[in-house]
């Protein structure tokens, strides 16, 4: 068992650090009004079948574990936690039943499912924190080299075994700043908008204070500070303003718990990362003086373009649900799992194929597509998560206590428990990706998104539940 432990464990950072790269087999292309659909497009991921494989080996091995140990007893908080996925999960098959595109939503369904199934993994398997974390920055510098690469060059090489389509800044249809200095392409790294890559970065950004937490050694810390430049710097030339809020409304909730608690070794660390997160932000807003007041002043042809569709995806959504919740017999149906832009071409069948987008915030989206009980379970699941960030005690330890109302904390950060620091740390990402998913969609309908979503989820619940048994 321990060399299946240790396939299970290097497989699993094998597939975290290739996440970001898009490589797919199409086996039936989405298209509506006689254009290319990719909200109704199925595909195969490379990192997929990677991680089926190591589902396979993950449940060999708790299988064959389980013989030899009694079944362990759940404390009611994970209880609960699951019972609330496994309600979110069948409100999602429920859905399929009366989504105009059947085939769709069971499609839709199935990502989650494989979601869903990545969490139970994470919770069950051996790994180190370090090592995954280690594991995400790498794959998050490798990002951040493509995204400079871009951002110098203004072009992206397109290449399909890579997943990733050609982009020039001088061509429509690619995400640039447009201002008095000319068009500026922003940076996609391997993912398929700029927006995912941010997304990503500001995770990886997170991810690395945990790193900086408990490093000892010096060439560790040289590596955390180096990295920390490198994709600031990338986040940067993403020009995701969402990644922006998140990632600062991420770091004002670390320093609101480090600079409550006793903690020297702690501030220190976190004050040197956060000067140098303001450091790089005020170089590259001076050397990009236009395109950086241009996007965080959302002034211009295109900022104003995409301020108003925006508005306009809102609107949508606002019909969509009214209409459902209108509805004397189907109030409490949504427009079924996978189904939003189905819905749209119902509402509208005059558009081009590329207009038919998801609104641009997950909570409406989910509401649309899973009625009145679909969006009860996430309030609740939202709820159940701040709730929970609380009495996290190991032996001798103090508390964080985090209510739905109020936050309290008792010197959380006094302590020297590195599982209490990357309880913190998820508990920053959860809150990061629950901000960005008010301005976007795709931590619920694109691939990688999703992965990264339940990873965290997990990350999350297996730290919560102190389950030391499973690190390393």
């Amino acid at each position: 068992m321990k060399i299946l432990d240790k396939i299970i464990e290097y497989s699993f950072y094998l597939y975290v650090f290739l996440l970001p790269w898009q490589t797919r087999w199409i086996w039936r292309q989405g298209i509506l009004n006689n254009g290319s659909w990719e909200y109704g497009t199925f595909s195969l991921y490379v990192t997929e079948i990677l991680f089926l494989i190591i589902f396979f080996f993950g449940l060999v091995s708790i299988i064959g574990k389980r013989k030899n140990k009694d079944k362990a007893k759940e404390d009611s908080t994970g209880f609960s936690f699951y019972i609330l996925i496994f309600v979110l999960a069948l409100a999602s098959f429920i859905s399929t039943f009366w989504a105009a595109d059947y085939l769709l939503a069971i499609y839709a369904f199935t990502k989650l499912m494989e979601g869903i199934a990545l969490l139970a993994l994470v919770i069950r398997i051996q790994f180190s924190l370090k090592k995954l974390a280690y594991t995400l920055v790498a794959a998050a510098l490798v990002q951040s080299i493509l995204a400079f690469w871009q951002s110098f060059s203004q072009s992206i090489i397109g290449t399909k075994w890579l997943g990733m389509s050609e982009q020039f800044s001088f061509l429509g249809g690619a995400s640039v700043v447009e201002s008095a200095a000319g068009r500026w392409l922003r940076a996609y790294g391997s993912l398929p908008h700029p927006n995912i890559l941010g997304g990503f970065l500001a995770i990886s950004l997170i991810m690395l204070f945990g790193l900086a937490f408990v490093t000892e050694k010096r060439a560790e810390r040289y590596f955390v500070l180096i990295s920390s430049i490198i994709i600031n710097a990338a986040l940067f030339l993403s020009f995701s303003r969402e990644s922006w809020i998140g990632y600062f409304l991420a770091l004002i909730f670390l320093s609101y718990i480090i600079f409550r608690g006793k903690n020297q070794r702690l501030k220190i660390i976190f004050s040197d990362l956060f000067i140098i997160t303001l450091i790089v932000g005020a170089i590259f807003s001076i050397v990009l003086r236009n395109e950086f007041l241009t996007r965080s002043l959302a002034s211009g042809r295109l900022e104003t373009k995409s301020t108003e569709e925006r508005i306009s995806y809102s609107s949508e959504a606002y019909e969509l649900i009214n209409n459902n919740l209108s509805s004397n017999t189907d109030w409490y149906k949504g427009a079924g799992i996978g189904n939003y832009t189905v819905a749209l071409y119902k509402l509208n069948n005059q558009m081009n194929s590329w207009d038919y987008q998801p609104v641009h915030n997950l909570y409406l989206l989910l509401f649309t597509e899973l009625g009145v009980g679909g969006i009860i379970v996430i309030l609740f699941l939202i709820l159940k998560i701040f709730k929970d960030i609380k009495i996290r005690k190991l032996a001798g330890e103090r508390k964080i206590i985090i209510s739905a109302n109020k936050l309290y904390i008792s010197d959380i950060v006094s302590l020297a428990n590195k599982f209490d620091y990357w309880f913190l740390i998820f508990s920053a990402i959860l809150i990061e990706i629950g901000i960005i998913s008010l301005f976007d969609h795709y931590f619920w309908t694109l691939y990688v998104g999703s992965i990264l979503l339940w990873l965290f989820l997990g990350l999350w619940l297996k730290n919560f539940r102190a389950d030391i048994n499973n690190f390393k």
